[in-house]
């Protein structure tokens, strides 16, 4: 009987706990470039990184940064498809390219990837390659070195990878 009322208290104390969550919702009102979302992801700091139709923005929680193609030094393009956070450095992959910002210091590098343009997705293994599906093969990006498998030189049964 002791464990079935503590059960039902604790029942209690989640439910009320549960009503005070609160939910908002950001738009370009607040900032974003865009309210299409492509991707989220957050980094060690806590920040959050929203990729969108129209540029990359860091939310603090009160106000956002953004990033976007134009400058020396900028996204390869502003449509961002997907994002990956690697320790200090984010990945961002766009549908004309694929650059790693510095959480830091917000420098932006270019990666160098030959024709495979349009990234799809990313996704890094516990070895530390880091994965790259595009629309012309998977790519596997290690210290540097970038090594693509596609359906002429691997099993892939097309191209397009998308996950």
């Amino acid at each position: 009987m002791f464990i079935l009322f503590m059960l039902a208290l604790l029942w209690n104390s989640v439910a009320v706990a549960s009503d005070s969550l609160f939910f908002s919702t950001l738009s370009v009102r607040d900032g974003l470039p865009s309210n299409i979302i492509s991707a989220i992801t957050q980094d060690k700091k806590d920040f959050i990184w929203i990729g969108t139709a129209n540029g990359l923005a860091r939310y603090d929680g009160y106000r956002f940064t953004t990033f976007k193609k134009g400058e020396p030094h900028s996204l390869p393009a502003n449509e961002i498809s997907s994002l990956l956070i690697d320790g200090d450095f984010i990945w961002v992959g766009t549908w004309k390219g694929l650059c790693k910002i510095n959480t830091l210091s917000f420098k932006i590098e270019p990666v160098d990837l030959g024709s495979n343009n349009v990234i799809r997705t990313l996704y890094r293994d516990t070895s530390g390659n880091i994965w790259i599906g595009t629309a012309t093969g998977v790519v596997r990006y290690r210290n540097g070195t970038v090594e693509e498998f596609n359906t002429q030189n691997s099993n892939l049964s097309h191209n397009t990878v998308r996950s």
